[in-house]
């Protein structure tokens, strides 16, 4: 019996030790109230999904990474929202205290009606694979950032090209997807 409970109390222990726990605060640049139900996702590496989840009515979303490698890298992803602009940002898993993430508002913002209907764009699902979705065209690849830029610029000219705004994509790394 005094063996099951050590067994038991090992078992509790190693699990807070598998995990990396960061808090993160959403926070509306222009009014610093915080922000609930903003869903984010945590991708180690740049690829390979790790956890998800939403802010509370405190604006605070706690992650939790399984099995925390110190060698990869974990980035926050918000992309999931037309009032915000996305976000992808490097998290420092060492650091323990809560990281501000201010979200700026996206020129389609509007205050939530129940009279409103909104939709975004969806996104296709690779079923293990969770390819990174770029923020803005500097988040693309350079020689596809150039080719989309130059035939943007071609279409609707210098003008209109400065007003456009990236909101969806995903990158897909072929070898990775291939792997996975």
């Amino acid at each position: 019996m005094v063996m099951k409970k050590i067994t038991s109390i090992i078992i509790l222990l190693s699990s807070f030790i598998c995990f990396s726990q960061t808090a993160i605060k959403f926070i509306d640049s222009e009014s610093k109230l915080p922000i609930s139900e903003i869903y984010s996702t945590i991708y180690k590496n740049e690829d390979t999904f790790e956890n998800c989840g939403g802010s509370n009515k405190k604006g605070i979303y706690k992650i939790k990474i399984r099995e925390l490698d110190n060698r990869a890298k974990y980035y926050l992803q918000f992309n999931d929202n037309l009032n915000y602009k996305p976000i992808w940002k490097e998290i420092n898993t060492k650091r323990k205290d809560t990281l501000k993430i201010y979200l700026k508002r996206s020129r389609f913002f509007y205050d939530t009606s129940e009279d409103l209907l909104k939709s975004i764009c969806g996104t296709y699902s690779f079923f293990g694979y969770t390819p990174r979705e770029p923020t803005n065209f500097k988040d693309l690849p350079e020689f596809i950032q150039n080719k989309t830029i130059k035939y943007l610029k071609e279409r609707v000219g210098e003008l209109e090209f400065e007003k456009f705004e990236l909101i969806g994509g995903q990158i897909i790394d072929l070898k990775e997807f291939k792997r996975i």
